[in-house]
Order: structure tokens, then C-alpha cells, then sequence
């Protein structure tokens, strides 16, 4: 587990459910014998027994070999994403290690660090094979199934049909999702499937409808421990009012503005998949390029507003001298502003292709991404595509009513909290520093255990259920009940 208290908190949670059904042995995965705090809490939640990484078997240096062979060809970014690597482990799981390490979207291909974050994750599935091949497990369940050290493993869980889980937390709310086969491990947000909402009645699908308008309205007000939320929007220096809003971007004609939001460089860009780009460098790089010719448009470049939370690359850094049409934004543009004067947005796979779509402002998804399947935005099929797109920009519709509802559907399956009224556990971000540690402390000082005890009940049931997204359970449970009694009353 990544070492936080929020993480330890929703640990302790999960196992309480599962005990519920049956008995098991604890394991804990560690690094090192270094990782003290990390081992006291996890001995503090009934861990006796310990995998340690760098300590249960060869030293990542003796894989360095193979990792030099298996990099030898490589001539490219796209060669590194296309290696072949034991038990058919996605390369990008040591990718994007290499690249949160680096804090660069892009390192060298002359670094050391592909072939040391190679070899260790070459050491990491060495490790667990041999786990895994004495032991027999029930359940695997990690913080954050994208890194060497949880990646390999939860990897080698998914490869041998284990149940694996990534526990976690955002926008306040508990969040489980379970994988079952290596096929599952490209699909990693929760989320309701299109064609199960399509097949809800119109009355259900209204229901969702509405809740998710009412959620983005409160979205925009910033009013969230949740730090996506609270840096991305900011309303003392907002206009929501097309023509004030051009202004307020410096814009005082009537050529059409398109919003290019940038992602967090280094974390994790593979999170969706990326079929179209080797990373977010890539794509920007490439957008770049393509809009300078663009000059029927006004181009402005937003960067993630966390860009100067997580530090080191920034969109200046890749954009280089611009031409007149193309700007970069301050990083603290109010998101909610930004998209009120936009005539076209442009992400990969950012939560600003669901709230512009959800305006009524068209969108160009760069690549693939978990709404894909909703069909909400103008998708690129590959780069020739999305060029095409980027030259066209001025010319896309905005989309139709039906699909903008339906983008406020999707916002609130997939992002919102859940309901006030389910009485279960508001959970504050894992990023607000000491707030962590007090809110913990709170909930056992306070005796705030009702909604803890309601929320592992609420896990149980999933976990027996069978269903793989806990949050979207819940959301769509709070629905229908609600409909039950309406129809009751009526």
C-alpha cells in the first residue's frame, strides 16, 4: 500500500467487509525493510506476514541484462511501449514508472532510467511468480496497480485469474473497482457502460440526467476537499457570460477560441491505454505543431492545474516561441471561465471532454478514454485523424441536447460523490497534507462509526454481488430507490 493514512483507512474498511464471508491470512507488501511506518501500519490492521520486494529474491542488477537486450532495438518511445516482456505485462507499467520518477513526460532515451525501472520490474514479476506459484490466493488488492512495485503484481493476479481490486478514493467518496482478466486492466475507471444506461427506462435515465446537471453545478463552485476540483475551478474570478468571458481571455473579435486542457505530465498517462500517442509529450507536441498552421482560430493552451503541484515539466516547456493565435493560459484560469468562452475543447482523455460536451461545446478527444464508449465526443481514430480534427476545429457543431444530458449522466456516474443520504463515509482527499491524519484520528476519537459500519456493510454486499464498480453500485441503488418510492407513493 502507498504509504497514507487515507489509504490505511480504507484498508482497515475492506477487510473488515471481507471478514465478513471468510477467514484469511494477511499479506503485506513492502519494498524494503526501510519501509518501517509502512510495516507498523499494516502489522497495526493484523498483517503478520510480509512480501518483501527487494529482499525475496534476486537483486533488480541481475536483471539488468535482460532489460539492456529487451532496450537494444529500441528507437523510439512507441519502440519502448512495444516490448515483449514476460507474462505479457503491458510496458507501460514500467513507462510511467520511469516517467514519475523523472518528472519528465519524455525522458531521453539515453537515460538510465528505462533500463533500471526495467530491470526492477523484470525483478518485481520474478518475485511474485514465485509468490504466487506457493501460496493461494483469494483476493489481491492494491492502492496503485500502475507502478513497478503494485503494477507487476497485480499483473500477475489478473494473468492467473485471482480477484484483484484497486482500492482507492476521489472526489470524497470510496471507490473500488474489481478486475478479473488481463482484459479488464485497460479499462480502469468506474463507470456505467452506455449500453446499460440506454437500456434504463427514459424515467431512470431523466433521473441520472438531472442528478448529474445538479452535481456540475455544484462542481464548478470548487466547494471540495478533492484537489482536481478545488485547483481547476475557481469562482472569485469568474464569467460564465459568452462575450465577458472572451474578454476576460483577452479575445475582443469573433474568431472562433479553442481550449487545449493539458494533463498532468508524469502521472501515470497510461492510465487510459494510449493508443494514438506515446505519451502526453507526444500529443502535445503534435498539437502544437498542427495549430500553428490553424490561424482561423484562437488557440489557447490550458496547463492541468495541478502543473506546479507535481512540478518539474511544464506546458511552457513544450511550446516554445508561439505565433499570435496560439496562447498559454495562466495556470490558475478558472476552468468554468475558460470553457464559457470556448468554441471547441480539445483533451486526451481529461474530465473537460465531459463537462464541455455537458455546456454544449464540442470536443476533440485526442485518443481513446473511459467515455469512449458513450460517444460524446469527436474521437481520433489515429493521428492522421486527429490533424484532420485540429484543422476542422472551427467548423464541429456543438452537440446535439440529447448527448449533452447524457454527458451530465456520464459526469455523475463516474465523478460525483455519493449521495448525502446513503449515509455513507465522506472522505477527504488524500492530497490535503495534515488534514489526512486528523481526519483519520477523527473518525476514531469521535466515534464517527455508523457510517463506517454503514459503508462496510455496503462493501460486503458488493463484494458478493459480483459487480465491478462499488461506486457506480451504489449510485445507481440510491436511483432506483428512489423510484421505488415515488412509484409507491404515487
Amino acid at each position: 500500500m502507498y504509504n497514507s493514512p487515507n489509504h490505511y483507512f480504507r484498508l482497515r474498511l475492506f477487510l473488515d467487509a471481507v471478514s465478513r464471508k471468510e477467514a484469511f491470512r494477511l499479506v503485506g507488501v513492502i519494498r524494503n525493510s526501510r519501509e518501517r511506518a509502512a510495516r507498523r501500519s499494516l502489522e497495526a490492521l493484523g498483517v503478520r506476514d510480509f512480501l518483501i520486494l527487494e529482499e525475496s529474491g534476486p537483486k533488480a542488477e541481475t536483471f539488468q541484462p535482460q532489460a539492456r537486450r529487451l532496450l537494444s532495438g529500441v528507437r523510439s518511445h512507441s519502440d519502448v511501449l512495444a516490448l515483449d516482456l514476460p507474462h505479457g505485462m503491458p510496458a507501460h507499467i514500467f513507462y510511467d514508472t520511469a516517467l514519475k520518477e523523472a518528472c519528465h513526460p519524455q525522458p531521453s532515451l539515453a537515460s538510465d532510467v528505462w533500463e533500471r525501472h526495467l530491470s526492477e520490474a523484470l525483478r518485481d514479476l520474478a518475485v511474485y511468480e514465485r509468490f504466487f506459484d506457493g501460496n493461494k490466493l483469494a483476493h489481491v488488492l492494491f492502492s496503485h496497480p500502475w507502478k513497478n512495485e503494485y503494477g507487476t503484481g497485480f499483473w500477475m493476479a489478473l494473468s492467473r485469474g485471482v480477484p484483484t481490486y484497486h482500492l482507492t478514493a476521489y472526489y470524497e467518496s470510496l471507490r473500488i473497482l474489481r478486475f478479473r482478466s488481463p482484459d479488464d486492466y485497460a479499462d480502469r475507471k468506474e463507470k456505467l457502460e452506455y449500453a446499460a444506461f440506454h437500456a434504463l427506462s427514459p424515467s431512470l435515465r431523466d433521473n441520472i440526467k438531472a442528478r448529474g446537471r445538479a452535481y456540475l453545478a455544484e462542481r464548478i463552485e470548487g466547494n471540495t476537499t478533492d484537489i482536481n476540483g478545488s485547483r481547476a475551478f475557481n469562482p472569485n474570478c469568474r464569467e460564465l457570460d459568452r462575450t465577458r468571458a472572451r474578454r476576460v481571455l483577452g479575445v475582443d473579435n469573433d474568431r472562433p477560441i479553442a481550449l487545449v486542457c493539458a494533463h498532468a505530465w508524469c502521472d501515470f498517462p497510461h492510465n487510459q491505454d494510449l493508443a494514438n500517442f506515446s505519451d502526453f509529450k507526444d500529443w502535445i507536441t503534435l498539437t502544437i505543431e498542427t495549430i500553428r498552421g490553424v490561424e482561423d482560430v484562437i488557440w489557447f493552451l490550458k496547463p492541468h492545474p495541478l502543473e506546479s503541484w507535481y512540478g518539474g515539466f511544464h506546458l511552457a516547456d513544450a511550446a516554445g516561441d508561439l505565433p499570435d493565435h496560439v496562447r498559454i493560459l495562466p495556470e490558475k484560469t478558472d476552468s468554468a471561465t475558460s470553457l464559457a468562452g470556448a468554441d471547441v475543447a480539445v483533451t486526451v482523455y481529461g474530465t473537460i471532454g465531459i463537462e464541455a460536451v455537458a455546456n454544449g461545446t464540442p470536443v476533440i478527444a485526442a485518443d481513446r478514454s473511459y467515455y469512449s464508449d458513450w460517444r460524446l465526443t469527436h474521437e481520433a481514430a489515429d493521428r492522421e485523424d486527429y490533424v484532420r480534427l485540429l484543422r476542422n476545429a472551427a467548423l464541429l457543431a456543438k452537440p446535439p441536447q440529447e448527448k449533452q444530458d447524457e454527458a451530465a449522466a456520464f459526469a455523475y456516474l463516474a465523478m460525483a460523490p455519493h449521495p448525502e443520504d446513503a449515509g455513507l463515509m465522506h472522505l477527504v482527499c488524500d492530497s490535503t497534507g495534515p488534514e489526512v491524519p486528523r481526519f483519520v484520528i477523527r473518525q476514531i476519537t469521535e466515534g464517527k462509526w455508523d457510517a463506517y459500519n454503514r459503508e462496510v456493510t455496503s462493501v460486503a454486499s458488493w463484494l458478493a454481488s459480483g459487480s465491478r464498480s462499488y461506486s457506480v453500485d451504489i449510485k445507481m441503488a440510491h436511483v432506483l430507490a428512489q423510484a421505488d418510492a415515488e412509484r409507491a407513493s404515487a
